[in-house]
């Protein structure tokens, strides 16, 4: 059998990106690996060419079994440089296998430490098996003694009838008698001494095993401790024996007294001294008792020892207050290249020699209080809250001496980064306390003149960080133990070694750079590792590129030092440059950009590799541009996110899947959006405040109603008083140039100056519900030039807290939708014109609807009385129930129903209470039919198709599914193409019908609840009601059930908790698939759209949220906070072999036939191409002759040239285990 290898290329290039030539490179197994049978001992060398590249055939050792490492060594001019490798079962970069975790085994010393505790295992097992033979030979002794001491007295009663002439025999044998009852005595308090000395050995185990536990932590030492507790266990064991055998002497010189005993007199004491030998006996087997007491408990204690501490415990605390936060972040190394093993690889470094301190105390205000916190001694460092510095304890209290370091030398795995705008602060995640690990100030060396910092980012051992003004960016490299800056020019700005970071001054080094930055004033910095990234021989890991926002662009530092600027194209849109975030997703570069920090609305997009050019905020939904206009109303374009006037970005997150997740977080509240990548337009978003959560809204979205969180009876009166001026003006004023009257049933104005009034003040309004204002502009003079109705939240001429509207040109049905935040409404009508101008208004409304949730802002009038109950028991989420012929919703006519011949679809949750029912559970149809009208029926409970075509009447066509009774379902009615679908649960119905209608109808109402006559009133429950221009795909659909049928489940949360839904930071985990969401009043997290847990700040209005698998921190107005759970130490030791089996991830090819000029082959969800993609064979070329997309749930390659008919296409792909 032949041995299996791989191959494993690396490319080698010096810092300045020029290849090395002819540098060595040789793998060598640190041990034999058995593989089949086969045992393999492999050292292989190659030599780099001239591009830098070598390629070693090597056994995977990933699939040996006896947990080997490669030591690889690459030398180059005289220098070595040597690391670990583990190799996987497919041709890979070693580079990015350097010092990888070793595949899951047991290594030797894991091996050595198992045996050292089985062998101490063994010796306290017998060690308690001494003891136990020991205390049974004793007990032995002690009843052959009695025994003895029984006949003897036997033998003295015979004594008693022989002659007397044994008087001095008696009175002798009685002394001897007398004696032996002593050395009995002696004996058995000897053989109690034993059981204490046997009781004592027992500790003495109990010791052993404490000494054990130390040991394990040095190995060795461990067995020999307890190997020494077993021998005085031993020992005590021999004493107990010996004591029990002269116990056994002292019985027998009893009984040889007792056989000489022949006196009745002498007799009676002789039984005297043979029931005091009795006592004692039994004292003795007490003491034997206690003894084997003390022994369980020492076996006890060194079980007890032996077993491993089996959780971590968990920390919640703040551990940097301060207020002058910029960012933080979680950087856990484990993320890196290589694992996180460059931490073990800087022993040379000027900073891991540096002095460190003592104990670390926290926080305190003063150097006073400092020293007056426990464990305070010289040495020990604390963080003055106060001056926000840190320092060491001196000589005496209160002396205190400032410090840049914590009191660990070794780069911890996870830090805290925090960055303040004066100081960079570097805290150590792995220890319960969060101690301070290293500070960077922002006047010395690496932060200097004064600028703000505004960023940080960590990847691969380098922190870069951000600054305002003219400072640009600093980048921290950590393994080789330099920092350098970068501004808009090319020098260098150098400080060689970290342990100088604090110093007053850099180098500069002109031509360092090979371009200046597009502008040197930075708010966001990022980097990433791109698959062809070089290694760099100072750091043995590849070269990250970085990417930093600033004030005129974006640049991009590239691995091989070459700088590319994006910016906005020069003409109308060239003063939107300023872009506030900026990062990476794997290989895309994803960036706000717009007029300033505080106006946030557009996000582009740029793909790897990346090159100067330009992008175009007037170009919307461009392929570049993927999210535009946030808050705007246009048609037919991608998903508008948030109603609102101040609906700008104020916080963002991009999962790893690219633009296809993403969650924004703006003044009005959390949009998870789901972007579709191949079409803009066909994206899907959630609105989530804390009053409501809209649920899944797809595309072009005409409404979201009914997503209510307040269980109620809702009904909707007229708040206006006399509206329609039968009568009089009863209830309105004129309070500013005009005068009022009523004619023929209208409201007539009359200006006496120029801009005459008429209002209609405390209308009374419930804060947090949704109203809709309705008027009818009759007449105007011809002097009146502007009409304009405000809509106030207090009282004064020209208040417009709610919102205005411009009437100029006449006509019926203005409408303006407002959410009242005060208990009453001031309602005014103005006009700009000449004194005795006119104006007239009529049927003047307001009155509550239920609100529309989509950017439409359209709400259904509320008809009669309905409720509003929870959709499950404790659940937040409610549905509306008890339609009647009196109660019901209804739209007027809006054009944003008016769906043509085109796709459309009108999707709700549904649980009907009554089986077999006719009812209509939705209607668009005039009153009185015309046109074209549809209908969603119930013809005894099985679900129809109701049409209405040039006003005849409703026919039904059967979609042949009855609705289950008593339970939630997702309904979703879809035209696709001239075809109605049902989709029920995600899942299309069998039954489809052609349908090529034409439902625009300018008389037609949207009517729920009851049919277009007021009839057929549905029996259930609806909630969750939503329209759209564009139709769900198949995956869009699944994951909409999948994810809101869980608000649908008892105790279900769908919240912003607390009393803001401004949302002001967003961190999503990217291990457990959480979404941590930060307002001023605390923390929401969300799983999907459930809110799983919340908790209330209690370190300010939050600022800046980062996190990685659990590990939370959380900037607030006054300091950050730090939140990691209880850990399984179990689930910790497993992480090592999780990385490692991430490199065993084999890419499975996935195959097309093509159909003639096909161009889009998509894959099935879950399954990612890696880039290579071949047709007939031949492997095409990326970007020239495919192109890959991302719909949010499924990857498409797209052919630049078409395929023929049968064209067989293959795509290599691996498998992703999450949907983002």
């Amino acid at each position: 059998m032949s041995t299996p290898t791989v191959k494993a290329s690396i490319v080698l290039t010096d810092h300045a990106g020029a290849p090395l030539v002819g540098a060595t490179i040789t793998a060598q197994l640190n041990r034999d690996e058995i593989y089949n049978g086969l045992i393999i001992s492999t050292k292989v060398t190659e030599t780099t060419d001239s591009t830098g590249l070598a390629v070693l055939d090597l056994f995977p050792n990933q699939i040996g079994s006896q947990s080997s490492n490669y030591s690889i060594q690459i030398t180059h001019k005289g220098k070595k440089h040597r690391y670990t490798a583990v190799i996987p079962n497919a041709d890979c970069d070693l580079a990015i296998c350097l010092s990888m975790p070793t595949y899951p085994g047991k290594p030797d010393g894991q091996l050595a430490i198992e045996a050292a505790i089985a062998a101490a295992g063994q010796s306290g097992i017998s060690a308690a098996a001494a003891a136990n033979s020991a205390i049974e030979a004793h007990n032995s002794e002690l009843a052959t003694s009695a025994d003895r001491a029984a006949t003897g007295a036997d033998r003295a009663q015979t004594g008693l009838d022989k002659t007397a002439t044994a008087a001095d025999a008696l009175a002798t044998s009685a002394d001897r008698a007398a004696t032996g009852a002593d050395r009995t005595q002696t004996g058995l308090d000897k053989a109690a001494t034993a059981a204490d000395a046997l009781a004592t050995s027992a500790d003495r185990a109990a010791t052993g095993a404490d000494r054990t536990q130390t040991g394990l932590d040095k190995a060795a030492t461990a067995a020999d401790a307890l190997a020494t507790s077993a021998d005085r266990v031993a020992t005590g064991a021999d004493r107990a024996q010996t004591g029990l055998d002269k116990a056994a002497t002292a019985a027998d010189r009893v009984q040889t007294g007792l056989d000489k005993a022949s006196v009745d007199g002498t007799a009676v004491a002789v039984a005297g001294n043979a029931a005091t030998a009795t006592t004692k006996a039994a004292e003795s087997v007490s003491a034997r008792d206690q003894a084997i007491v003390a022994k369980d408990a020492a076996l006890a204690a060194w079980v007890s020892a032996m077993q491993p501490a089996e959780t971590l415990p968990a920390i919640s605390k703040t551990f940097h207050t301060s207020t002058s936060i910029v960012q933080q972040i979680v950087y856990d190394t484990r993320q890196d290249s290589d694992g996180g093993q460059w931490r073990k690889r800087c022993q040379h470094t000027s900073w891991y020699k540096e002095a460190i301190s003592g104990k670390w105390l926290g926080e305190a205000a003063t150097a006073a209080a400092a020293w007056a916190l426990a464990g305070a001694v010289t040495g020990a460092y604390f963080h003055n809250t106060t001056d926000g510095k840190f320092y060491t304890l001196g000589a005496a209290s209160p002396a205190v001496i400032e410090t840049f370091r914590g009191n660990r030398r070794e780069f911890p795995e996870v830090v805290a980064i925090v960055a303040e705008t004066s100081k960079v602060v570097i805290y150590d995640m792995t220890d319960p306390t969060v101690p301070m690990w290293m500070v960077f100030a922002a006047t010395a060396a690496i932060y200097w003149g004064g600028a703000t910092i505004t960023s940080v980012a960590a990847l691969n051992g380098n922190v870069v960080t951000g600054q305002s003004s003219t400072v640009g960016y600093q980048h921290l490299n950590f393994i080789a133990d330099y920092a350098v800056g970068h501004r808009n020019d090319t020098i260098g700005y150098y400080v060689s070694g970290l342990v100088n970071r604090n110093g007053v001054t850099s180098t500069p080094k002109t031509g360092y750079w090979s371009a200046a930055i597009v502008n040197a004033s930075v708010n966001s910095v990022a980097m990433t590792v791109l698959p062809d990234a070089p290694t760099d021989m100072a750091t043995g890991l590849p070269i990250p590129t970085i990417a930093v926002g600033t004030a005129g662009g974006v640049s991009v530092i590239k691995h091989d030092g070459t700088v590319v600027n994006i910016t906005e194209v020069a003409g109308a849109g060239s003063a939107y440059q300023t872009v506030t975030d900026v990062l990476f997703v794997g290989a895309r570069l994803v960036f706000q950009m717009d007029a300033s920090t505080s106006i946030r609305r557009q996000v582009f997009f740029k793909d790897a590799p990346f090159s100067a050019g330009t992008v175009n905020v007037s170009t919307p939904y461009s392929y570049e541009r993927f999210i535009s206009n946030l808050g705007s109303v246009s048609s037919g374009a991608a998903p508008s996110l948030m109603i609102g006037a101040d609906a700008f970005m104020k916080a963002t997150k991009f999962s790893k899947n690219g633009i296809g997740v993403s969650f924004i977080g703006s003044n009005n509240g959390l949009m998870p959006y789901r972007c579709n990548q191949a079409d803009m337009r066909k994206g899907m978003v959630a609105a989530i405040t804390n009053a409501y959560n809209s649920g899944w809204q797809v595309g072009d979205s005409r409404g979201a109603w009914l997503a209510d969180t307040v269980a109620e009876t809702v009904s909707a009166p007229e708040l206006v008083t006399n509206g329609t001026f039968t009568v009089d003006t009863t209830g309105w004023a004129a309070p500013f140039q005009s005068s009022i009257a009523s004619v023929a049933g209208q409201l007539v104005v009359t200006s006496t100056g120029t801009n005459p009034y008429a209002v209609q003040y405390s209308i009374p309004t419930v804060v947090g519900k949704t109203y809709n204002l309705t008027f009818d502009a009759i007449a105007k003079s011809a002097g009146v030039s502007a009409l304009t109705a405000y809509l106030g939240s207090t009282n004064g001429l020209a208040q417009s807290q709610y919102g205005s509207v411009n009437f100029t040109s006449l006509g019926s049905g203005y409408t303006v939708k407002f959410v009242a935040t005060t208990a009453v409404l001031c309602l005014q009508f103005s006009a700009s014109c000449g004194i005795g101008d006119t104006f007239t208004i009529d049927n003047i409304s307001v009155k509550e609807v239920a609100a529309d949730r989509s950017v439409k802002n359209n709400g259904l009038n509320i008809v009669g009385s309905l409720t509003k109950s929870a959709v499950a028991t404790g659940s937040q989420l409610m549905a509306w129930s008890g339609f009647n012929s009196a109660n019901y919703l209804e739209q007027p006519y809006s054009a944003n129903l008016d769906f043509g011949t085109g796709d459309f679809c009108v999707s709700f949750w549904v649980n009907p209470s009554v089986a077999s029912q006719n009812a209509t559970i939705l209607t668009r149809s005039p009153a009185a039919l015309s046109g074209n009208a549809f209908a969603l029926n119930l013809v005894n409970g099985v679900v129809q198709l109701g049409r209405s075509l040039a006003g005849a009447a409703f026919t039904n066509t059967t979609f042949g599914y009855t609705l289950p009774v008593g339970q939630w379902t997702l309904m979703n009615l879809a035209r696709v193409s001239g075809v109605m679908q049902l989709r029920v649960n995600g899942v299309q119905q069998a039954t489809t019908i052609e349908d090529t209608n034409n439902y625009t109808n300018t008389t037609a109402a949207f009517t729920v609840g009851v049919d277009y006559t007021h009839a057929n009133p549905f029996q259930g429950s609806l909630a969750l009601l939503r329209s759209s221009a564009t139709p769900a795909s198949t995956e869009q659909g699944q994951f909409r059930y999948e994810t809101e049928r869980k608000l649908f489940e008892p105790g279900a949360q769908c919240l912003i908790d607390g009393t803001s839904s401004g949302v002001t930071a967003v961190a999503a985990d990217e291990v457990t698939g959480l979404l941590h969401v930060g307002t001023s009043w605390g923390r929401s997290t969300f799983k999907d759209l459930v809110r799983v847990e919340s908790e209330a700040t209690t370190n300010g209005a939050a600022k800046s949220y980062s996190v990685y698998d659990n590990q939370l921190i959380q900037a607030g107005a006054t300091g950050s906070k730090v939140s990691v759970p209880a850990k399984q130490v179990r689930d910790e030791l497993q992480r090592a072999a999780e990385q490692a089996a991430i490199l065993g991830l084999k890419p499975q090819p996935v195959d097309f036939t093509a159909t003639a000029g096909q161009t889009a082959f998509k894959l099935p969800m879950g399954i990612k191409p890696i880039g290579e993609v071949m047709k007939n064979g031949t492997s095409l070329r990326a970007t020239t002759s495919y192109i890959l997309s991302f719909d949010g749930f499924c990857w498409t390659v797209n052919l630049v040239a078409a395929a023929a008919l049968n064209d067989w296409v293959q795509v290599m792909c691996v498998r992703e285990n999450k949907l983002w």
